[in-house]
């Protein structure tokens, strides 16, 4: 299996917002998607987006950008039957490099819901703040920041 992560462009958006529907209820509400579509119309050219492919299958998408001093990671999700296979962590290892060597010394954050507080936290993130609800029903908001 070849793993690799590639720039985002026009080609793949069908295939990021068929991710983002396979994490629909559990990741992500249903009233997210609309705004994900928009972002990948328009918006995601103002990030740095990428994908994941595996023998050249999207499975993976997510970008960062840097605002008011700080480098946010934006919109990460892996296509639900790749969970716990690695993809997850290559991502965000690739975002996680390619924003630091852009902006060294910056801080990273991110929001992400209670269902991938874990996996953050595992790879060197803290929990800053907690907003019950605020994406969907038994869906949380989850602020962390990056201390390595």
């Amino acid at each position: 299996m070849d793993r690799k992560v590639v720039p985002y462009t026009s080609q793949y958006k069908d295939a990021c917002l068929n991710i983002f529907k396979s994490n629909i209820g559990k990741y992500f509400a249903d009233n997210e998607l609309k705004k994900f579509e928009e972002f990948l119309g328009s918006q995601v050219y103002s990030t740095k987006y990428f994908v994941v492919l595996s023998d050249s299958k999207v499975i993976g998408c997510g970008g960062y950008y840097f605002r008011d001093g700080e480098i946010r990671l934006v919109d990460g999700m892996i296509e639900k039957t790749n969970h716990k296979t690695g993809a997850g962590l290559l991502l965000l290892e690739h975002r996680l490099n390619a924003a630091k060597s852009e902006y060294p010394d910056k801080s990273i954050g991110i929001t992400t819901s209670q269902h991938t507080e874990g996996f953050f936290k595992k790879y060197g993130f803290e929990t800053t703040d907690v907003v019950k609800n605020f994406f969907g029903e038994g869906i949380d908001k989850v602020s962390m920041v990056y201390k390595p």
